[in-house]
């Protein structure tokens, strides 16, 4: 099955009660950057994390793209994933899940991404690796490029590929030409939900143009 991030929403009934949903579902924002109380029932499937979830659960050949400000993860899951404040609940924190933290700090001792799985986490670089063709046919689109002099908390694009079957969660920093920035691998067994979590910042699903996989 071929998707894109067209088709990917956030599920109100998951986002914690310090995230603002606006956009018709499409970004989701802290609390501490709006002037904004949000009021939300107590639901079992809500997060007590700052996390939220998107609706649609995903198999096969899937791509999104993703702007990012501040400190946020762009993660997936599987629905199982826990809602509580513990590790079971943290996305990337367990084996449901896996997640790439964008940060808003680069100095010469942390890096600007961090892959974390489990009780794993390590810093990664994008480089310039070579894509799939499905990539490449899949994303022929050009997006600004990005001065690293600028203010690194300035919106990041950062485009997610899916390969369901073949066991792969690749990210990529999407700039004029995709760079590389990590691949997971792992057997899923499950539908994987693309989904976030902020320690303080924002997220908006990008709108694709002509993107499908074939």
């Amino acid at each position: 099955r071929h998707s894109d991030g067209d088709d990917l929403k956030l599920d109100e009934s998951t986002a914690s009660k310090r995230l603002v949903l606006s956009d018709g579902g499409r970004k989701a924002k802290t609390v501490q950057l709006v002037n904004e109380k949000v009021q939300r029932p107590e639901s079992p499937v809500r997060f007590k994390r700052t996390q939220v979830f998107c609706e649609k659960g995903l198999n096969g050949l899937c791509y999104w793209e993703v702007e990012c400000e501040g400190e946020v993860g762009i993660a997936v899951a599987y629905r199982a994933v826990g809602r509580r404040w513990d590790r079971s609940g943290g996305l990337g924190c367990n084996d449901k899940s896996w997640s790439l933290l964008c940060s808003r700090y680069t100095t010469r001792y942390k890096t600007r991404y961090t892959a974390i799985h489990g009780k794993t986490s390590k810093d990664v670089k994008p480089n310039n690796g070579k894509l799939s063709k499905a990539v490449k046919r899949n994303n022929k689109r050009t997006s600004e490029d990005v001065n690293p002099k600028e203010n690194v908390q300035r919106c990041k694009k950062i485009g997610v590929f899916l390969d369901w079957e073949a066991g792969t969660l690749t990210y990529y920093r999407v700039k004029p030409e995709k760079e590389l920035i990590h691949t997971f691998h792992h057997k899923f067994t499950e539908l994987v939900f693309p989904c976030f979590w902020f320690k303080n910042g924002s997220v908006t699903l990008c709108e694709m143009n002509l993107c499908s996989v074939p």
